[in-house]
């Protein structure tokens, strides 16, 4: 029996302002991750986001795919509820990256507030489907499974994969280690967790540069 699915990631953004009248605010993030457990436990494989990507892209190129501020309690979109638009999805192996454009609506001005004023934010898909739980436990997703929308929810926490690739994040590690031993002085200054930040700094500066790239630029 099919049931609302929503699953959480964390939208992390470049805001964009356009030059059209009043601005437009933008937000990109990765919105989904096939082949990968979840927070929830849950699994999408990659053929099937792929399918829901293709068959939902019609609609969000007519703007016809409306989000809101938390989830409803229902799969239906509601028109004096939403706060944004999507606008593009982008399919990158196994993520599923996305924009969106607030709304000049009641609620879009909410997001547009929110964003203003710093609150971390996140991504959460809305869809209609039944859950399998495997060999292993792990609740896989069906093929019964049909996306309707993205909205936008607080979130306290950003996954580790987030923070780049793996190959990324060791030759930046490998990066600080050989340059400390170089100079004795940052060696004795640059304590443990600076460098991680540094390091997470420098992911995310490329993951967001490898988002607006997905997107054809700015």
């Amino acid at each position: 029996m099919a049931k609302l699915i929503t699953d959480i990631m964390p939208l992390l953004f470049k805001l964009e302002e356009s030059e059209t009248v009043g601005g437009v605010r933008k937000l990109r993030g990765l919105f989904h991750l096939a082949e990968t457990q979840n927070a929830n436990g849950r699994v999408y494989s990659k053929a099937l986001l792929e399918r829901e990507v293709g068959r939902i892209m019609p609609s969000i190129k007519d703007r016809r795919v409306l989000g809101e501020l938390d989830h409803p309690d229902d799969p239906r979109i509601h028109l004096d509820k939403s706060s944004h638009v999507i606008t593009n999805l982008k399919v990158d192996g196994i993520k599923i990256f996305g924009e969106l454009e607030a709304l000049k609506t009641p609620c879009g001005r909410i997001l547009e507030g929110l964003i203003d004023s710093g609150v971390k934010l996140g991504i959460s898909s809305r869809g209609l489907g039944s859950l399998k739980e495997n060999d292993e436990g792990i609740k896989v997703v069906q093929e019964d499974y049909s996306l309707i929308t993205w909205d936008v929810v607080p979130n306290p926490s950003t996954p580790e994969a987030w923070l780049g690739e793996a190959e990324q994040i060791m030759n930046y590690s490998q990066y600080f280690n050989e340059k400390t031993e170089k100079s004795e002085e940052t060696t004795e200054n640059l304590e443990e967790n600076e460098k991680n930040q540094e390091v997470d700094k420098i992911n995310t500066e490329l993951m967001i540069e490898r988002i607006n790239n997905l997107f054809g630029g700015k």
